[in-house]
C-alpha cells in the first residue's frame, strides 16, 4: 500500500524536530481523531538486510511492539502479543518470498545479545513508507530498543473527514521550511516523499486509471473500426459470393424471415464476438492496474 493514512509525514535526519507544525496544520481545515507518534530503531547486526539485498543500509529497522500495535488499532485490525523470546517481521507481498520458510532467520540474535525466534510473517500491515528503506520491519518487544538508535521518526494522522490533495499542497507550502533542506554542500534537496496523503494518493491514482482507460478505449475503438470494416466488406462479398445459396434456400420453401434471422446471427457472431473480447480484456486490464497502483 503507497497510502493507507490520511496523513504521515516522517524526519529522518538528526536532532528529529517535534511534529506539532504539521499537527497545526492539518488541524486548520480537518478534525483530528487520533494522532500517532512512533520511532524506527537501528539494530546493528542488520540480520534480514542480508535476504534483502537492501543498498545503502547497514541497519535492520526495529519497532516497538506498543507502537505496531497502536497502528493496528488505528486500522482496526486486531494486535499481536510477543513473549520476551519473541519477533513480528512485516514485509511486503512481492517481497516474502526472500524469506518465508528461510530456517535462517528463524532466530535472530540482537546486539544485546539477547535470542529471539521468529512468531509470524505479515504483509497485510505494510505499506511503502513504513520505514524509509521501504523493504521490511523487525517488530520486538520494548525492551529491546533500549540502546538502540533512533534513525527515523513517524507521524500519522487520522483525521474524520477525507483528505485530499489540496491538503497535501498546503502543508507542502506552509511547511516548505521542513520538506526542503539545504545539505552539507550548500544545494537544495526536495524531500516531499517524507509527505504522504491518502486523498492525494487516491486522485493520483484515479487520475492515472483513467488515463489508461481513455488510452485503451481509444486503442480498442480503432481496432474495433478495424475489424468491423473487415468483417463489413467480407460480409458483402460474400452476400454476393453465396447468393445463389440463399436463392436455392427460398426455392425449397424457406421464408424471407428465416432466411434473415439467420443471416443477423451470423453477423452477430462476426461482430458481436470481437466486441465482447475487447470488453472483456479492457475490464480485466483495468482490475491489474487498479492492484498496481493499490492504495
Amino acid at each position: 500500500m503507497t497510502a493507507p493514512f490520511d496523513v504521515h509525514v516522517f524526519e529522518e535526519k538528526q536532532p528529529f524536530k517535534d511534529f506539532e507544525e504539521y499537527v497545526n496544520v492539518v488541524d486548520e481545515d480537518y478534525t483530528i481523531n487520533e494522532a500517532i507518534e512512533f520511532d524506527v530503531y537501528k539494530e546493528p547486526k542488520h540480520q534480514m538486510q542480508n535476504y534483502f539485498d537492501v543498498q545503502f543500509y547497514d541497519y535492520d529497522p526495529v519497532m516497538k511492539l506498543s507502537d505496531y500495535n497502536e497502528i493496528l488499532k488505528l486500522k482496526n485490525m486486531d494486535t499481536i502479543e510477543l513473549s520476551n523470546d519473541e519477533y513480528f517481521l512485516v514485509t511486503s507481498k512481492d517481497l516474502l518470498y526472500k524469506v518465508e520458510n528461510n530456517k535462517d532467520i528463524e532466530k535472530i540474535q540482537l546486539t544485546s545479545g539477547k535470542e529471539l525466534k521468529l512468531k509470524g510473517i505479515d504483509t497485510k500491515t505494510y505499506w511503502y513508507q513504513i520505514n524509509n528503506t521501504g523493504r521490511f520491519a523487525v517488530i520486538v518487544p520494548d525492551e529491546y530498543v533500549q540502546g538502540l538508535e533512533v534513525s527515523e521518526q513517524h507521524l500519522i494522522i487520522d483525521t474524520v473527514e477525507e483528505t485530499d490533495t489540496k491538503l497535501r499542497e498546503k502543508i507542502k507550502q506552509d511547511l516548505k521550511h521542513r520538506l526542503v533542506i539545504v545539505n552539507d554542500d550548500g544545494e537544495t534537496v526536495v524531500q516531499y516523499y517524507r509527505l504522504s496523503v491518502r486523498g492525494s494518493a487516491i486522485e493520483e491514482q484515479n487520475t492515472m486509471t483513467a488515463m489508461i482507460a481513455s488510452i485503451c478505449l481509444y486503442i480498442a475503438f480503432i481496432l474495433i473500426s478495424a475489424v468491423g470494416t473487415v468483417l463489413a466488406i467480407q460480409s458483402l462479398s460474400d452476400s454476393t459470393k453465396y447468393k445463389y445459396r440463399y436463392q436455392t434456400l427460398k426455392r425449397l420453401g424457406v421464408n424471407d424471415k428465416s432466411l434473415f434471422k439467420t443471416i443477423r446471427k451470423q453477423l452477430l457472431i462476426l461482430f458481436g464476438v470481437p466486441v465482447i473480447y475487447s470488453i472483456l480484456a479492457s475490464f480485466f486490464m483495468l482490475v491489474s492496474v487498479n492492484n498496481v497502483y493499490k492504495i
